[in-house]
């Protein structure tokens, strides 16, 4: 963890440089007093009971019917306000009414799409109604809000100012929402290696937090024309599956043994639970605007919780996954909590704390994608091992223990590939009288024999040999003069055991069954066939006498000319 600590301290660092190098937004600092009513109430009215209204920073109802901001002019003011901005959001209308000396007022109502979104920032703006009086107060109500930072973020512009973040706020949100990006091409690229769920739902996450960053920095308007509340909606959407595949990915990403099956089970619960409810509270349903206020940033509090305690159980068994979500949640979380608070209109924060929230996500993403490929490699290195060790057991399979030769089972299985390169050419050998070997000398001595033997018929570039079993062998030869090469290691047999195997009284010799196959494009690949011929042969050596070879060259196999067979066998016994 060493090397990710360095690394999250300097990225930190970074951070904290380029935010305190940023200018603060330069709003007009107009006097904003705010109350909460009913859609039926007046304004004058409530501008007649001064006790309704509050100057403090924060205190925000969003759940309120209607919701008045009034901002007091300042008249030493070399240029009145301009625009109105707010902070895009879910909201029905904003109604406009600015007063002047003499109580002369002009009312303005816009609808939510008649706001223009702003492609710098996560606002709405709007040119004030021209008035032929000098207002001295601009009320603002704001009719069904669904989050306080709509109210606490409404501002009044002066002349000349856009309301624009900052040229360094804008290059370190991009730069941000650009790592975002990278992760998904990451996932993709792994997933096509390494089919992993957990590849798929950090590829999840890190879509849902892209949507999520694009929408809430406002630059979704900069290559869509979609509106401001469909922004909203999608904003909360992508909230939603981002932190859902958070529950997944870290059932998934975490080693087996560090996380026990009911904690697994719990946290899909919490994690299906938060999904359905919190992308529930996300839709524009009317009937559910003050639960969806109060209760949607709360519903992620189980998942977050169960989350943190699976991963503080991981941690203590020695995971290095749960080291690395937490390392990438944490900071996520704090903002996340911070952004809760005031988004329930408790309080308001400079314009600089939302900034903060896009190099933390790009951060998250960062870490989590050292995690995934930390987890790639782990998991690949344990895939390589386990197909060397399948394939070592392969071998092994297919290898006999006594003398190293391939068995039976390997020739079942490889014999199509050797024909294929041209081993046309089986020659099969039995030890002759083995049995008095064994029962004179024991079995230890029979299988120094068997040894030798398989010494004797070891295999090159154009011999296979084959332990068929008991003193039982097998060749496969190709190339020129391949019957005559077998003979060669038929009688080297009796050679190398004399040699190998001293106190012997007698030599021991084989017998040996020949099938050659002359003519490659019509050779057969059958082969119980061609054993059958060769076991034939074998027993018609031993019949003669032992210690000798029967061979016979097949040009065709298997098919009849004129009601014959097309074969011409020659037979030679040794």
């Amino acid at each position: 963890m060493a090397p990710l600590s360095s690394y999250l301290r300097a990225l930190l660092l970074a951070l904290l440089c380029l935010l305190a190098a940023a200018p603060a937004n330069a709003y007009n600092t107009a006097v904003k007093c705010h109350a909460n009513g009913s859609l039926n109430e007046n304004l004058d009215r409530v501008l007649q009971d001064p006790g309704r209204w509050s100057c403090l920073q924060g205190g925000y109802n969003p759940a309120a019917e209607r919701t008045w901001l009034s901002f007091a002019i300042d008249r030493a003011s070399a240029s009145g306000p301009e625009k109105l901005v707010v902070r895009n959001g879910r909201f029905d209308q904003i109604a406009i009414t600015l007063i002047g000396a003499n109580g002369e007022h002009i009312d303005r109502i816009f609808r939510h799409d008649q706001l223009t979104p702003n492609s710098a920032g996560p606002f709405l703006s709007l040119a004030l109604p021209a008035a032929p009086f000098q207002p001295q107060r601009i009320v603002v109500a704001v009719d069904q809000p669904w989050s306080g930072l709509t109210l606490s973020e409404t501002r009044l512009l002066p002349q000349g100012s856009d309301g624009r973040w900052s040229l360094q706020i804008l290059l370190l949100t991009a730069a941000a929402i650009g790592l975002l990006a990278a992760p998904i091409l990451l996932n993709l690229a792994y997933f096509a290696v390494l089919r992993q769920n957990f590849v798929l739902w950090h590829l999840v996450i890190a879509m849902g937090m892209l949507v999520y960053a694009l929408c809430d920095s406002g630059l979704i308007f900069e290559f869509t024309s979609v509106k401001g509340d469909t922004v909203a909606t999608l904003t909360m959407l992508s909230q939603t599956f981002a932190v859902a595949a958070s529950g997944m990915f870290t059932i998934t990403v975490l080693e087996p043994w560090t996380a026990g099956r009911s904690a697994r089970k719990m946290l899909l619960v919490a994690t299906l639970g938060t999904f359905l409810v919190t992308g529930l509270l996300a839709l524009p349903i009317d009937a559910l605007r003050e639960t969806s206020i109060y209760l949607r940033e709360a519903s992620f509090l189980p998942l977050v919780v169960l989350t943190s305690w699976v991963v503080y159980r991981a941690i203590a068994r020695g995971s290095v996954a749960a080291r690395f979500q937490l390392a990438a949640w944490l900071p996520i979380v704090i903002v996340a909590i911070e952004k809760a608070v005031r988004n329930s209109g408790l309080y308001t924060a400079p314009a600089i704390v939302d900034h903060v929230l896009f190099p933390v996500l790009a951060l998250e993403v960062i870490i989590t994608s050292m995690l995934v490929t930390h987890r790639f490699m782990a998991i690949r290195r344990q895939l390589d091992f386990a197909v060397d060790r399948a394939d070592q057991l392969r071998l092994e399979a297919f290898r006999d223990p006594l003398t190293g030769l391939h068995n039976r089972k390997a020739l079942d299985s490889l014999f199509a590939s050797f024909h294929a390169k041209g081993f046309h050419t089986v020659a099969l050998l039995d030890l002759d009288s083995f049995k008095i070997i064994n029962d004179t000398f024991g079995h230890a001595v029979g299988d120094e024999v068997l040894r030798a033997t398989a010494a004797a018929l070891a295999p090159d570039e154009d011999t296979e040999a084959v332990r068929m079993g008991g003193e039982e062998f097998l060749l496969l030869l190709r190339g020129e003069a391949a019957i005559e090469r077998a003979e060669q290691r038929r009688n080297a047999i009796t050679l190398r055991v004399a040699s190998d195997v001293p106190g012997l009284d007698r030599m021991v010799t084989a017998s040996m069954g020949v099938v050659s196959q002359a003519g490659a494009r019509m050779a057969t690949t059958d082969f119980a066939t061609l054993f059958a011929h060769c076991d034939r042969l074998l027993y018609e050596a031993k019949r003669n006498g032992r210690n000798r070879t029967a061979s016979e060259r097949l040009q065709t196999f298997g098919e009849r000319r004129n009601g014959r067979r097309a074969s011409d066998d020659k037979r030679a016994a040794a």
